[in-house]
């Protein structure tokens, strides 16, 4: 069986989204908020996992200068819009 191995692009850009993705984790877990950004921190941290195992499994010969800003640069916009989802909708949820 042939095992496909990650691009050093590609490789590089999950390297610097780990770098930023532990110090937001341990941030978010140090908060005391009753673990309200914590758990929108888990819910993007698999989003972009979940979508990083996609663009990585359609990767071809070229490199995607969407794909390889998205796995850089995603988390935290992805985070960011938890973050303000959570903050519109907890009142709703939560009166």
């Amino acid at each position: 069986m042939h095992q496909q191995q990650v691009k050093p692009l590609y490789r590089n850009a999950l390297n610097l989204t780990l770098k930023q993705q532990v110090p937001a984790f341990l941030l978010c877990s140090l908060l005391l908020d009753g673990g309200r950004v914590l758990r929108v921190c888990l819910i993007a941290m698999i989003g972009f996992w979940l979508f990083a195992l996609l663009c990585l499994a359609r990767s071809t010969k070229d490199s995607d200068p969407i794909g390889l800003w998205f796995l850089r640069w995603g988390f935290f916009p992805l985070f960011g819009v938890l973050v303000y989802f959570n903050e519109v909708l907890h009142p709703l949820t939560h009166r």
